[in-house]
């Protein structure tokens, strides 16, 4: 533990601080311990610190030094060398990394973001499913206060409403095949003795659009529609659905 604690590593503007922070703190009488919210807020932050200068060293791992690459049948070549901010689950991390350009000209490509997965040109895997998660059961404005309050990154409300029309682009292209495999991961419960299959909808008015001074709906309403698979065991599904209709 000592040779870990004296290690380079820790020697970094971020660890050092964070100990300069603990060392003060646990100088200080008893009596003068001031606000706990206050000390736990601070620690928090400084270890976040500690977590992004951890983060981009590591990210930038995930760099490619060679002078060409192939992606998709396509051959790049290297192009660039430049800074980009990522932002993960604790907040900001630059780093530096190589681009490439398809050989006879085209879009450049980063093949640290398609190795490391970097969702958007921007979000680590970690953030971008915490924000999804968190979109996914409050709007976007109360999303960006939520996630705001547990401190690391920020995302606004804009980026929180696209990101899942983002995360979509791909699933709708291979939406057969995931959704193929999804159900296959899917078993039935032994003691299953019948299947039930809902479906339900609801009218909900679309976002509306500025029309002149005036906001305007013009594009109404649409149906949302979910379905669900259940499975009942002999005794419930006898009372739910009579004796003659349970699975033998």
């Amino acid at each position: 533990m000592k040779d870990y604690l004296n290690s380079p590593s820790l020697e970094t503007p971020a660890f050092l601080n964070l100990r300069k922070f603990i060392a003060q703190r646990q100088s200080r009488p008893a009596g003068e311990s001031g606000s706990f919210e206050d000390f736990e807020k601070e620690l928090h932050r400084l270890f976040q610190d500690c977590e992004r200068e951890i983060l981009a060293g590591e990210l930038a791992r995930y760099d490619v030094e060679a002078a060409y690459v192939t992606v998709d049948g396509v051959r790049y070549r290297r192009a660039l060398r430049t800074s980009e901010t990522y932002v993960g689950q604790a907040g900001p991390l630059r780093v530096e990394r190589n681009l490439y350009q398809p050989v006879g000209g085209g879009r450049t490509i980063c093949p640290l973001e398609l190795r490391a997965g970097i969702v958007g040109g921007t979000w680590t895997p970690k953030a971008a499913r915490i924000m999804a998660t968190v979109v996914a059961e409050v709007p976007p404005n109360e999303g960006e206060k939520l996630i705001r309050e547990f401190g690391g990154m920020t995302p606004s409300a804009s980026s929180l409403d696209r990101l899942p029309k983002l995360l979509s682009e791909p699933w709708e292209e291979h939406r057969r095949q995931w959704e193929e495999a999804l159900r296959g991961e899917s078993a039935v419960p032994r003691q299953a003795a019948a299947i039930v299959v809902s479906l339900d909808g609801v009218h909900v008015p679309l976002k509306k659009k500025e029309t002149g001074d005036d906001q305007k709906n013009a594009n109404g309403y649409r149906e949302a529609g979910c379905g669900t698979v259940s499975y009942l065991d002999r005794e419930v599904s006898a009372v739910a659905l009579g004796p003659d209709e349970v699975l033998s």
